[in-house]
């Protein structure tokens, strides 16, 4: 906790990363709870929201060995974002597209979460690497318990604003996490602090670049050995 303290480039990152395993699993829960909703048999509906979790778990090792965590992450969750905000518009059209939709949603939801369970280990070096795992998930525990709550935001039968809600919810994940996040490059985990503030991310705005204190002492404690070292070399 001390070492996390000393960095906000880690503290940063934690936050995000606690922020994406609310939405992902705010979303999650939220699809489960409508499925009774869906038209059609329910137990039908049901077996078909547990074959797209299955096909979310294979599919999940396919993309990420092939794209890395972060850039799968980001454009899974951006397309199941989009398709989940549109789903209570084909209603008007027709309420078989809806239960597609859904299910496409809560394959996007099951591949996210897998990729978030693998990817907030690889953000933290060892010493902080367990405690920043445990509040990321306690972080999804508090989305599962208000996905309710959204579910019935929009009122009795209506899923325009949970929709909505949750679907600006998981693009505003997405852009924390692609401008915040760095892209994993390699298998092995960071070690020490300094091989995880290591990992930089592509994409870097301006005003939101933090100055860590730690290297900052650093830098003045070599600019002083640098000064001592020429003061010596004078004298001799």
């Amino acid at each position: 906790m001390r070492e996390m303290l000393k960095h906000p480039s880690l503290i940063w990152r934690l936050v995000v990363i606690t922020s994406g395993w609310a939405v992902v699993n705010v979303m999650y829960y939220a699809i489960a709870l409508n499925t009774n909703n869906l038209t059609g048999d329910r137990f039908l509906n049901m077996l078909y929201g547990g074959i797209a979790e299955i096909v979310g778990v294979l599919l999940y090792f396919f993309v990420v060995s092939k794209w890395g965590c972060r850039d799968c992450y980001c454009a899974i969750l951006c397309i199941g974002a989009v398709v989940l905000a549109v789903t209570p518009l084909f209603a008007l059209w027709n309420p078989v597209v809806v239960t597609i939709s859904t299910m496409f949603c809560k394959l996007c939801t099951s591949i996210c979460f897998n990729i978030i369970f693998v990817y907030t280990p690889q953000l933290f070096p060892t010493c902080i690497r367990n405690f920043a795992t445990g509040i990321s998930s306690a972080g999804g525990r508090i989305g599962s318990i208000i996905s309710p709550f959204v579910m019935h935001a929009g009122g009795s039968g209506s899923s325009v604003v949970p929709s909505i809600a949750v679907a600006v919810a998981a693009l505003g994940s997405t852009t924390a996490v692609l401008f915040r996040l760095p892209a994993i490059q390699t298998e092995n985990l960071p070690q020490t602090v300094d091989e995880a503030l290591a990992m930089k991310s592509v994409f870097s705005i301006p005003c939101f670049k933090i100055r860590d204190v730690t290297n900052a002492v650093i830098t003045n404690d070599e600019q002083n050995d640098q000064d001592n070292q020429r003061f010596l070399t004078a004298r001799i």
